[in-house]
């Protein structure tokens, strides 16, 4: 019995004493450095919290950074392209889109007509117009007021550079040997060349002015691919365009006679020189395009429409 008290009295002692020493200024001491060690820790494992998103965020930018880069530059590339060609409207004579089906003007002005042309091909964009070589054209029948300041042209496939004397005619005026406007085909000059390629020239009816050393050496073009050529004459000098990018330019530029028909194909020399292939987005201004415009018409193409 008093074993069993004492024992007791022993357990009872010590309770006391422990809480006494709970409440005692070393336990609270001790107690605030153990808070304040956890709450050093929570604030470490936080900031690694932060610095692993902050990692994970920046390597997932990295990982898509080209993608995304590329994607800017092409819209930057798309808006500077449209920037200019804010005014590409200005002293445009004639467009022939050709995707209704017709030969009709943008402008509902000079509306144009077919010769032995299929209308429903597939165009660079939309709807083209097939030509099947001789007497195969399109034709304004009457001419375009327009001075030595003009640009003209549009796309073309050719088929192939199979034309007579290997003169293959894109665009021309009626009468092209007379002080008249022309884009053509010449392989007469290119060396080795084949019915797949051949060089592309400006043209203003300079008969005494005519050399192969003063037309220089065109711009080369391959059959069955889509180019852009654009002939561009500053009352100076009459330059290339071919695909966004400027060719030779030949100092022979010249006012010539506004009173004649103008066209895709032959026209007047139908039977003698022709082509064959597609044509689209035909287009005639009255003044000299800017060089960003004439990059841009290739560049963008029918997301100015």
């Amino acid at each position: 019995m008093e074993k069993a008290q004492g024992t007791f009295w022993n357990q009872a002692k010590h309770s006391f004493v422990g809480v006494m020493n709970l409440s005692s200024p070393q336990s609270s001491i001790k107690k605030a450095r153990a808070q304040g060690a956890i709450e050093y820790l929570l604030i470490i494992a936080a900031a690694v919290l932060v610095v692993s998103i902050v990692i994970i965020a920046v390597t997932g930018a990295l990982g898509g950074g080209q993608n995304q880069t590329d994607a800017s530059i092409t819209s930057q590339g798309n808006s500077f392209s449209k920037l200019a060609l804010t005014n590409i409207e200005d002293n445009m004579v004639l467009y022939w889109k050709l995707n209704d089906g017709t030969v009709n003007d943008y402008f509902e002005i000079n509306n144009g007509s077919t010769s032995n042309v299929d209308l429903g091909v597939q165009g660079k964009y939309g709807k083209g117009a097939k030509l099947s070589g001789p007497n195969s054209y399109l034709i304004l029948s009457r001419g375009i007021a327009i001075g030595n300041n003009v640009t003209y042209g549009g796309w073309v496939k050719f088929d192939n550079f199979d034309c007579p004397d290997n003169y293959c005619v894109f665009v021309e005026q009626d009468g092209a040997d007379e002080d008249s406007y022309q884009i053509y085909t010449d392989a007469t000059n290119f060396r080795g060349a084949t019915s797949s390629e051949s060089k592309v020239y400006c043209w203003d009816g300079d008969v005494d002015n005519y050399s192969a050393s003063i037309m220089g050496e065109g711009y080369l073009v391959s059959a069955e691919v889509w180019h852009n050529i654009l002939c561009v004459h500053n009352g100076e000098e009459m330059c290339v365009w071919v695909d966004g990018k400027k060719g030779d330019c030949w100092d022979t530029s010249k006012e010539v006679n506004s009173n004649v028909h103008f066209g895709v194909g032959g026209l007047k020399e139908m039977s003698e020189y022709w082509m064959q292939g597609t044509v689209d987005e035909i287009m005639v201004w009255n003044r000299t395009l800017k060089d960003s415009e004439l990059k841009a018409l290739f560049e963008i193409g029918a997301e100015i429409r």
